[in-house]
């Protein structure tokens, strides 16, 4: 086997285990950093395979080609890793479309000048081999361009590995247990690039850092398979605190406040500034937490602070150790499912109203059919009584006084029947003028002293298309209604009633929820002298 061969292997193997990663990555749920890591994985095998072929080609034009073709890999893996770094941690870097694009200037003119150095030299200005021996590896004498690259590269190297510590150390251990491989598998190529500049190289042009991309692959594959870097990626704690719904508090064992987020500014009328002041000082806008403070912090549990409602939850924070620390305040909005609670009990409320006026009506009609059979048989057994008494009789006045109460019983028991649903509307021609004169009746005997009734009715008034019952009901009610307007003093009651004929629009006497097509209209007026 030739000396050569061993490492084409092992460069090959870094090649197939990057790419499967970038495939793994892209056939997976998509998150912000999941393009970026394959373009590094596809970059970074692209890398290794190509000088795998540069190492296995016997003439030296063949492993110039190679190498040139090697710079599509190298030129993109820096950038491609600040892009996925920049993602995993929620860094702004490339917010903007612009900064997006000026990423890639530099890997872009890498290419460009790879492919162009015959020309200039910028990349690399002499090639040599490294021995005699056919196929020996190629020892390439680096121009400016090329040292640039390296400073960009170095530089990327070391943004994205700050980048990923900072990010280790305000995070869950998961999360460090995901960076610290990141960490070891930028390291090692960055190692293996600086032996094959400027360090002791055990195989003359032999460039080391896609033997460390090995290393790099392996760290990533555990990182992908064991701590599901491309599923977990750690969300920035400022992200999450600032956005969240439910006012959180964060306290010392002094209780003053350490930190809150913007829902807890809102709740207690502050800002940010009032960090480091005692939460008694800063509650000073609700009196209710300012009083329940005065005690020490409230136990778990529900508060009401003004107008609004709050699940209020304490918790203490203690180190590893298990010493007190502080104290974590979170405050859950509860007012929309209060007004939620209390219109279903208002609904409750008014179902259970229903029911019992449901209830009272069934009674009530029950009650009035009832009392209907009976006024049924009263009113059958006088008429009968009335027949059988000659006309002269003096009892027969007395009857008919009977017979009349007990009509006027038998529509009121109709009404009740009607108004609970288990009667109907009975409409008839009605003559107005009789009708106002039987609602007189039995009023008449009891008029008090001093009040007087006057009836204005022409005897040709037309008839009116009404329930008797309902409308000789209404009649007596405005009737009762002015005669107790001008009692004690006495006064003066007039019933009058013309036919008025009324044109469209209706005049602005009338109620403005009544709205009469033009047309005759038979008017009953009932007035009196009274206060009020």
């Amino acid at each position: 086997m030739s000396s050569l061969q061993p490492p084409a292997l092992v460069l090959a193997a870094t090649a197939v285990i990057a790419w499967v990663l970038a495939a793994y990555a892209w056939s997976g749920y998509r998150h912000a950093g999941r393009n970026s890591f394959a373009v590094t994985m596809l970059a970074t095998g692209w890398w290794a395979a190509s000088t795998a072929a540069e190492w296995l080609s016997p003439a030296p034009q063949a492993k110039l080609a190679w190498s040139v073709w090697s710079y599509l890999g190298i030129a993109t893996a820096p950038s491609a890793w600040i892009a996925f770094v920049d993602a995993y941690t929620g860094g702004n870097l490339l917010v903007t479309r612009r900064r997006r694009l000026a990423l890639w200037v530099v890997p872009a003119a890498m290419v460009v000048l790879a492919f162009t150095n015959r020309w200039h030299g910028l990349i690399w200005y002499r090639v040599t081999t490294a021995s005699e021996l056919p196929g020996a590896p190629l020892v390439y004498h680096h121009g400016g361009a090329f040292w640039a690259f390296v400073g960009y590269s170095y530089s990327a190297l070391l943004y994205t590995s700050v980048r990923l510590t900072a990010k280790a150390m305000t995070s869950p251990m998961l999360y460090r247990w995901q960076i610290a491989l990141m960490l070891v598998g930028v390291a090692l190529p960055w190692i293996a690039s600086v032996l094959y500049l400027v360090g002791p190289n055990p195989l003359p042009g032999l460039d080391l850092t896609p033997l460390g991309f090995t290393a790099t692959g392996l760290a990533m594959a555990i990182g992908v398979l064991r701590f599901r870097v491309l599923d977990l990626a750690p969300v920035a704690h400022d992200v999450v605190f600032a956005q969240l719904s439910d006012a959180v508090v964060v306290l010392d064992r002094r209780e003053r406040i350490a930190d809150l987020n913007a829902a807890a500014q809102q709740l207690l009328g502050t800002s940010a500034v009032c960090t480091g002041l005692p939460l008694l000082i800063a509650a000073a806008r609700h009196p209710e937490l300012a009083r329940r403070l005065e005690a020490g912090l409230p136990p778990s549990g529900e508060l009401r602070l003004g107008e609004a409602f709050y699940d209020l939850k304490v918790v203490d924070l203690t180190t590893r150790r298990g010493r007190l620390s502080g104290h974590l305040l979170v405050f859950r909005d509860l007012t929309d499912r209060h007004a939620a609670e209390e219109s279903l009990l208002a609904l409750e409320r008014q179902r259970q109203a229903t029911q019992r006026l449901e209830a009272m009506v069934g009674l009530a009609a029950g009650v009035a059919h009832d009392y209907n059979n009976i006024l049924t048989a009263i009113m059958g057994n006088t008429e009968l009584a009335i027949d059988l008494l000659p006309a002269e009789s003096e009892g027969r006045p007395l009857l008919d006084s009977v017979m009349e109460s007990a009509r006027r019983a038998a529509q009121l028991t109709h009404q009740m029947l009607v108004y609970s649903g288990h009667g109907r509307t009975v409409t008839a021609d009605v003559a107005l003028a009789a009708l106002v004169t039987r609602s007189l009746q039995p009023l008449g005997a009891n008029l008090p002293e001093g009040v007087r009734v006057e009836l204005r009715l022409p005897s040709d008034l037309p008839p009116v298309p009404a329930d008797p019952g309902q409308l000789g009901f209404l009649v007596e009610a405005l009737l009762l209604n002015a005669i107790e307007a001008v009692e004690p003093s006495g006064g003066e009651v007039v019933v009058a009633a013309r036919v008025r004929r009324y044109e469209r629009p209706r005049p602005a006497r009338l109620p403005e929820l009544v709205d009469l097509p033009a047309g005759d209209y038979l008017e009953l007026e009932i007035s009196d002298t009274g206060r009020g």
